[in-house]
């Protein structure tokens, strides 16, 4: 497992990814109990240029429940990171 950070030339960019056995996961970390998909630009980049390899992204926040942001973007609890 490989532990990296994303970014582009014009400055979208991804907090995590969690690298494994070719399958990327990329997390965004946000302290928002709120959040919404249009600030998550970064990941939906990083989801168009790897989506062979990242079927979706995390977004760890200050959410009690997961739920749906988009199609491919589930947000979690922030708790979760810790598990």
């Amino acid at each position: 497992t490989q532990l990296w950070f994303w970014r582009t030339l014009s400055g979208a960019e991804v907090d995590l990814v969690i690298e494994q056995e070719q399958r990327l996961l990329p997390i965004e970390i946000k302290w928002s109990s709120h959040p919404h998909r249009m600030e998550c630009k970064g990941l939906e980049g990083f989801l168009h240029d790897f989506k062979s390899q990242a079927p979706f992204g995390v977004v760890a926040c200050g959410v009690n429940e997961p739920f749906l942001l988009t199609e491919r973007l589930v947000a979690v609890p922030l708790s979760w990171l810790a598990t």
